[in-house]
């Protein structure tokens, strides 16, 4: 399983206990997403069947760890504290604790093994990255500088301590400690290199420095890859140039063996921005809808381009497609609303799809964007409305 290094991905358990599919050029998403599910639903049973069976609770934990919904993550809660209140010495679950149990609980755990095993590798990195989400960066620093110089060419090591420091304030002292991986003679420890302090500066606002180094990485990233121009393309659509996003995307996706569909729904999305709503249309018809015309993500960016276009009635009939079969899709709610409101027709209809948005317990609608657009639009009904 791959490290996400600077990211604020939940931790998805100790993957090598658990073997679930992956993707692959022939092991797709979706399948991958179905089996899982499937195992899930075995898993859930087993335990119904028998409520102390350790590895169906450790599996079905490890599934539902890695959900973004809230509902999946407090079923994993509750399976977790089932689950150690049977077995409490067990390790693997001891892993699950750093994230679904008590964060002070679990410190002094760590701490407690730290004292006894002071070379624990494993335990030290654990214990850092449960005082980094507990906001006491400057004692998870403390903790891995010892691990940092038992194994100073680790990597993932080397990152947290950099993200440990970025927390601090002190981005310097992060880049230093990263400095050995991107003057690397390795190409591929170089290009990895390259990608961390990339993040690094982005996290902490230094944007000129992130696109410098991503620039770099892509310059650097080896044959058949293409992280480093992702990162270098996410990095200009979240400062809003498209101009310069478009043509990385682009390469990106044209170059791509496996067209990952994700990043041509970010191209689609950089050419609405751009105001090239056409090419949206086209190449969204051209690379989806024309082998899947019911595809949600498709038709709302479709409606989106369409919107953008004035074209409300076009923008509502794709619309509706994802509506009919998913009610409470948060973006088609959203973009039916506006569609509402720029005809000045429905407009309880209008309010009701945005008062659904800003109910605090739809857990689609839980981003500080979505509820601050979302409370906006809704005044301008009501303000309509009057």
């Amino acid at each position: 399983m791959k490290a996400a290094l600077f990211s604020a991905a939940r931790y998805q358990g100790p993957a090598e206990n658990v073997g679930w599919p992956v993707a692959s050029t022939v092991y797709s998403a979706e399948a991958a997403q179905r089996s899982l599910q499937t195992a899930l639903d075995q898993f859930r049973t087993a335990i119904q069947q028998k409520p102390d069976n350790l590895v169906a609770l450790r599996a079905a934990i490890a599934i539902l760890a890695t959900e973004p919904d809230p509902t999946a993550l407090k079923e994993a809660q509750t399976y977790y504290a089932r689950a150690v209140a049977m077995y409490p010495r067990d390790k693997v679950l001891a892993n699950f604790g750093d994230v679904l149990g008590d964060p002070a609980d679990a410190i002094v755990r760590r701490e407690g093994i730290r004292k006894s095993d002071p070379t624990n590798l494993e335990n030290l990195r654990r214990l850092a990255e449960l005082y980094l989400r507990s906001g006491q960066p400057e004692k998870g620093v403390a903790v891995l500088k010892p691990a940092l110089t038992l194994a100073p060419d680790d990597a993932t090591l080397a990152a947290l301590m950099a993200g440990l420091y970025r927390a601090t304030g002190q981005v310097g002292e992060g880049v230093k400690v990263l400095k050995p991986f991107v003057e690397s003679t390795d190409p591929k420890k170089r290009f990895d290199g390259l990608l961390k302090p990339g993040d690094l500066y982005q996290k902490a606002g230094q944007t000129a420095d992130a696109e410098e180094t991503f620039i770099q990485a892509a310059a650097a990233q080896p044959a058949g890859q293409d992280e480093g121009q992702r990162r270098l393309a996410d990095l200009y659509f979240d400062e809003g140039k498209m101009s310069q996003a478009e043509p990385v995307y682009r390469a990106v996706y044209t170059n791509s063996k496996t067209k990952d569909r994700n990043v041509m729904y970010r191209l689609a999305e950089t050419l609405i921005r751009e105001g090239k709503y056409d090419d949206a249309h086209d190449l969204l018809r051209k690379e989806v809808l024309a082998k899947s015309p019911e595809e949600p993500k498709a038709l709302t960016l479709e409606a989106e381009a369409s919107f953008a276009q004035e074209k409300y009635d076009d923008a509502l009939a794709s619309l509706a497609k994802v509506l009919g079969k998913n009610p409470d899709d948060p973006d088609a709610l959203f973009y039916q609303a506006q569609c509402y409101l720029a005809k000045g027709t429905n407009l309880d209809q209008a309010t009701n799809d945005l008062l659904r948005l800003s109910d605090s317990t739809n857990p689609a609608a839980t981003s500080d964007k979505t509820k601050m657009n979302t409370g906006i639009a809704l005044a301008r009904v009501y303000r309509a409305a009057r």
